[in-house]
């Protein structure tokens, strides 16, 4: 079984890699429910992520229906993941935005990680950054 890791960057970010399936799904929706709960807009980046089901798309869909205010902004999506979210139309739902993105999206930072220390957020970044580099290779 790949890695699967969410970093929360800030009340409305989650960096996410690895497979995005039904058995990683409950953790990435508890985290992207505490994103919606904060309100929007919300982004999502999925550019470490290298697959996504039915599940991980319900979780995108059903969240961008209960934000308040704002979007849902999918970010760094590419390869299979994109085909699949592409297929589905995810895009034409209102409120859901598709943005394809290939450069190193993630943060050196940490002041905005929820009292996390820095070495604990730097450690789960560079996690991350490895599995988007394996993915884009």
């Amino acid at each position: 079984m790949q890695a699967f890791e969410i970093v929360q960057y800030g009340p409305s970010v989650l960096f996410v890699g690895g497979e995005l399936d039904m058995a990683t799904c409950p953790d990435f929706e508890r985290a992207l429910a505490k994103c919606v709960e904060s309100g929007g807009p919300v982004v999502v980046d999925l550019s470490a992520v290298s697959f996504i089901d039915s599940t991980g798309i319900r979780a995108l869909a059903n969240s961008a229906k209960r934000l308040r205010a704002g979007c849902l902004t999918v970010h760094g999506v590419s390869g299979q993941v994109a085909k699949v979210l592409g297929m589905v139309g995810i895009s034409d739902l209102p409120n859901i935005h598709v943005e394809p993105c290939t450069t190193d999206p993630y943060p050196d930072g940490s002041s905005r990680l929820g009292g996390r220390t820095s070495e604990d957020v730097a450690a789960r970044l560079h996690s991350l950054r490895t599995m988007f580099e394996r993915h884009r290779a």
